[in-house]
């Protein structure tokens, strides 16, 4: 096992809900996305949640991936042959296992619009590190992995959107993750360009022996991963085979 939710529970108050409450002077509502939910990985496995908008995916994994606290419940990862508590390490220590533990894929890429394609994707490794040199070699090397060694100094503004995604991949996978977390990143392709996006993922999480988990709408992207969970009502419910 590689990384386990225990018990994990979330609620939001959304902002219309707050000015109504502000209106009538009652309690702030919440609404629970996520109800006493479990889940466990293997190191290796490829899961796919999928889910309605608003159903909790990109909640679950924000929690998964150290961004976002539950209210109740644990988040246990794997450390040198011991369970490691997510959520009880402080701001700093925090910091630290989101940059050596997870790569993070999102929908919008995310990508520093003032800074190249090659130091997008350097940009993990410094904070990792501060060796220049060596961030520059690994994200030479991760570039030219997902066919972008001809774009290595263009600025985010001058690529299209699956060049841009592919520069995500690539910083993703700038400090050597053991789990990949991917919130609907293929939400702003076309088909064709999700389809690549998906050949390319497949093949370095087998190259990189990752465990990954993507959230996604799509069955058809869905359809790639090894297990498929569907997220409703706060809870994830494994799908058929297909």
């Amino acid at each position: 096992m590689i990384i386990q939710a225990n018990q994990v529970s979330k609620s939001y108050v959304s902002s219309n809900k707050i000015a109504k409450s502000k209106k009538t002077k009652g309690n702030l509502p919440s609404t629970e996305v996520l109800k006493n939910l479990d889940l466990s990985l293997e190191a290796g496995d490829f899961i796919a949640i999928l889910g309605a908008s608003g159903s909790g995916k990109s909640t679950l994994l924000h929690i998964l991936g150290g961004l976002d606290k539950p209210d109740n419940g644990k988040i246990m990862i794997a450390n040198n042959n011991q369970w490691l508590d997510l959520y009880s390490q402080n701001e700093n220590e925090l910091a630290h296992l989101r940059n050596i533990y997870f790569g993070f894929i999102f929908q919008f890429h995310h990508l520093l619009p003032e800074f190249t394609a090659l130091e997008n994707v350097m940009m993990p490794i410094l904070i990792k590190n501060n060796n220049n040199k060596e961030a520059k070699s690994i994200a030479e090397k991760l570039l030219y992995e997902v066919g972008l060694q001809d774009k290595l100094e263009s600025m985010p503004a001058n690529l299209s959107g699956g060049e841009q995604q592919r520069v995500a991949i690539a910083r993703a996978l700038a400090n050597n993750p053991q789990i990949l977390l991917a919130d609907e990143p293929t939400g702003n392709l076309d088909s064709a360009n999700a389809d690549k996006f998906m050949e390319l993922l497949n093949k370095l999480q087998s190259d990189y022996s990752l465990t990954m988990i993507i959230a996604t709408h799509s069955e058809d992207i869905a359809s790639a991963a090894h297990k498929r969970y569907k997220l409703a009502e706060g809870k994830l419910w494994e799908m058929p085979s297909t």
